[in-house]
């Protein structure tokens, strides 16, 4: 888990933005929420 947000903020913004957005899923996915676009 560490390693993976360790990665992305040392990769640019731009291939930081999918991994922002993997996490999110993956928060929203661990609440429960339905996640648009799945």
């Amino acid at each position: 888990m560490d390693g993976e947000d360790f990665a992305g903020k040392n990769l640019p913004p731009r291939k930081k933005k999918p991994v922002s957005k993997k996490k999110l899923k993956r928060e929203k996915l661990k609440q429960g929420v339905p996640v648009p676009g799945e």
